[in-house]
């Protein structure tokens, strides 16, 4: 069964109760925890190819600052955020060398970071947004009959969901009962 959840919705004076959505409310909130995974994924491989470029564009005088780009994996509680970074314990150095546009360097440039994130931003961008609506895909593509789940062709219009389904039939219901319950109170 799942957990009740209460919904209160107004229109005019009419109000009505929809229970029982908790296997509903389970089903969303497992939705958006895997939406969360991909996503997460996603921006780490995009976060790996920034400081895989921004490797090409570090200034090198004995390589040690080239050797300290990393990316730290996203966290799965609070905002989805990848931060590329180089430096380590000598932070202020390469800082230093990568907002400092007066220093000449023979090989590499100032804004070695931010010059790869601008270039790969939209790639990754798209990346991302591919590999959710992929996700959402393979989602769509389980809720079908075990018949049509075998098509490798995407699925244009899946239509509602066995969730959206659900949802819709016990609003239509609620809806129903609300005008009945108003029909009989106006008599």
């Amino acid at each position: 069964m799942g957990r009740t959840i209460t919904r209160w919705h107004s229109v005019a004076d009419i109000s009505f109760e929809i229970r029982g959505l908790g296997t509903t409310a389970d089903a969303i909130t497992a939705l958006v925890e895997a939406d969360r995974k991909v996503i997460r994924r996603a921006l780490y491989v995009g976060g790996e190819k920034v400081v895989a470029r921004a490797k090409e564009l570090v200034p090198v005088d004995e390589g040690i600052l080239r050797g300290t780009g990393h990316v730290a994996l996203p966290g799965l509680a609070g905002d989805l955020v990848v931060q590329p970074t180089f430096g380590g314990p000598a932070a202020p150095y390469a800082l230093v060398q990568h907002e400092r546009m007066d220093f000449h360097h023979t090989t590499g440039q100032a804004k070695y970071l931010e010059t790869a994130m601008h270039e790969l931003a939209p790639a990754i961008v798209q990346e991302v947004t591919d590999q959710i609506e992929a996700f959402h895909q393979s989602y769509a593509r389980a809720s079908l009959p075990a018949s049509q789940r075998n098509s490798a062709a995407p699925l244009a219009n899946p239509g509602p969901t066995p969730t959206e389904r659900f949802l819709n039939r016990q609003m239509a219901s609620e809806a129903r009962s609300a005008r009945r319950r108003a029909r009989g109170a106006r008599r």
